[in-house]
């Protein structure tokens, strides 16, 4: 059975430069989602993050565990985790969807 797990959190303040934070954890989530067969989508605005992962139970939560301790974030609110039958978002090791303006340009820029 695979693991759906959703949280929220805040942005942490002291992160530098918006674009480049997010550029690097799409680049490194991606990455690690293909090695371990995990799927998601990660929405940003207004210095929210919001995202869902979906995955083999353990894997999906040791990843959690490792977002939770990640300084990016913070605030987090982990919604309840479901057991799911199959993926939403199989199609997607990360999708990226954003209604931060200045976010959304600069990744129309960068095909991502």
């Amino acid at each position: 059975m695979l693991l759906q797990l959703c949280y929220a959190s805040r942005r942490t303040e002291f992160q530098n430069d918006l674009l480049q934070d997010l550029s690097e954890i799409l680049a490194k989530a991606r990455a690690f989602n293909r090695s371990q067969n995990i799927y998601g989508v990660l929405y940003y605005a207004e210095g929210i993050y919001f995202q869902c992962l979906e995955g083999e139970s353990e894997v999906v939560k040791a990843l959690f565990d490792n977002i939770y301790k990640d300084s990016h974030h913070h605030d987090i609110h982990r919604f309840p985790d479901r057991e799911i039958g199959k993926s939403h978002f199989s199609q997607w090791s990360m999708k990226y969807v954003n209604q931060h303006g200045k976010v959304a340009k600069f990744f129309e820029k960068k095909r991502l």
